[in-house]
């Protein structure tokens, strides 16, 4: 069992991490002062010890530094968590959109974008204006390769390149249904007859497992690079997995540490 994060793998995910770890060193120091505070009161002023006990005085200063201690701890917390909700939230001009539909026991999913590939990669260059659509469902137990994961594993993956920025359009067909990968950072709901809206930038290349109440609705998301994703639009091929980091494309043979292949 995990008691921790799992791995970020996108700015905000590190970003949600970090405010966390920052959040856990502030609560840490408030309960051992307090409790450190209510330690003393219980051990040295108590009737056994003081017979006699001092009347209640005020302290000017004191008062003061209880009142602005607090209000500079929730600056600090709110700071850096603005920061982060507006990062969430902001989506400025993406490069792929993918709509994502909640169904009772599957999902579906709508790919467009269109990329300025500047970069020339294998001779691809141009404007690439592209769509895809599928659904995603769970593999059946008796029809599981080696090395598939039990109820994680569906018949196709939402596959979308690195260092890339992803708008996601998330809606439902039916009920509410929940989306979220919580590697990405990523945890919305699928209303019905409503459309919800994030990002994402995958700096890492991977599979990332849909965390979902129902345990037979999944998805794979795998990111490459981009240009294997470029390579994948263009000539047509699938993802699968090969050995070690050579991939072949249609005769192109390509070495990168992605061990995610078409």
């Amino acid at each position: 069992m995990e008691y921790l994060f799992q791995d970020g793998a996108t700015p905000i995910k590190e970003g949600i991490i970090h405010l966390h770890n920052k959040i856990m060193c502030i609560m840490v120091f408030i309960g051992a002062v307090v409790f450190s505070i209510i330690g003393i009161n219980i051990i040295y002023h108590n009737s056994a010890v003081n017979i006699n006990p001092v009347g209640v005085k005020h302290n000017t200063l004191l008062e003061i530094f209880w009142t602005l201690t607090p209000a500079a701890i929730l600056i600090g917390i709110a700071i850096p968590s603005f920061s982060l909700l507006y990062a969430i939230d902001e989506v400025i001009n993406p490069l792929i959109t993918s709509k994502v539909t909640g169904h009772q026991w599957y999902w579906s999913y709508e790919l467009a974008h269109n990329i300025l590939n500047s970069t020339n990669y294998a001779g691809i260059s141009g404007l690439l204006s592209l769509a895809d659509e599928f659904d995603a469902n769970l593999i059946a137990s008796n029809d599981l390769l080696f090395g598939d994961k039990r109820l994680l594993q569906a018949d196709n993956a939402l596959i979308i390149p690195t260092d890339t920025h992803i708008r996601y359009i998330i809606t439902s067909s039916d009920v509410i249904h929940s989306w979220g990968i919580p590697s990405l950072g990523i945890k919305l709901d699928a209303v019905p007859g409503r459309l919800s809206q994030t990002n994402s930038i995958i700096s890492r290349i991977g599979n990332f497992f849909l965390d979902s109440v129902v345990k037979f609705v999944v998805l794979i998301m795998e990111a490459c690079l981009l240009k294997l994703f470029l390579f994948k639009y263009t000539f047509g091929h699938t993802f699968g997995h090969t050995f070690g980091h050579t991939f072949v494309i249609n005769n192109y043979f390509y070495l990168s540490e992605c061990w995610i292949v078409i």
